[in-house]
Parts: structure tokens; C-alpha cells; sequence
């Protein structure tokens, strides 16, 4: 999944016969969500535990956080 700020209004215009969205460009996201599942979430930690530790006696656990900070005033708080 790709994320952008840029104008997507033309590009989500676009129809293909029997499209079926599954990822692509999206804007960003508008409130707290989750991007992994247990599948996608093992294999990001295996690759990343791998590229830090190619020798490594391998983990039990991992945690993947992805943290930014809202812009002041944007908290999506009604």
C-alpha cells in the first residue's frame, strides 16, 4: 500500500472492468488503523530481524509501530 498527499481525483476516476481494489495509491490515512495480520505481520518481523541480525538466535516476539505525529489542531476530534 503506497500513500500519498498528492491529488488523486483524476486516478480514482479511473474504471477497469472487473477491478477489485486491493491496495494501490490511497491518500493518507484519516485515523488509527492496523496494517498487518498475523501472516504479513511475521513476515515483516522476519525480514526485518533477519536484515539486523543475519546470525542472530531468532526472537519470540515483535511489536511493529509506525508512529507520526498529527499536525496541531488535526486530531480528528469532533
Amino acid at each position: 500500500m503506497i500513500r500519498t498527499s498528492a491529488d488523486l481525483t483524476a486516478r480514482a476516476q479511473e474504471k477497469v472492468e472487473n477491478y477489485r481494489h486491493e491496495g494501490g495509491i490511497q491518500p493518507p490515512a484519516g485515523e488509527a488503523h492496523v496494517d498487518y495480520n498475523e501472516i504479513t505481520g511475521r513476515r515483516a518481523a522476519e525480514r526485518a530481524y533477519a536484515a539486523a541480525f543475519p546470525d542472530g538466535p531468532g526472537y519470540r516476539r515483535s511489536v511493529c509501530v509506525s508512529w507520526r505525529p498529527a499536525k496541531t489542531g488535526n486530531f480528528g476530534l469532533a
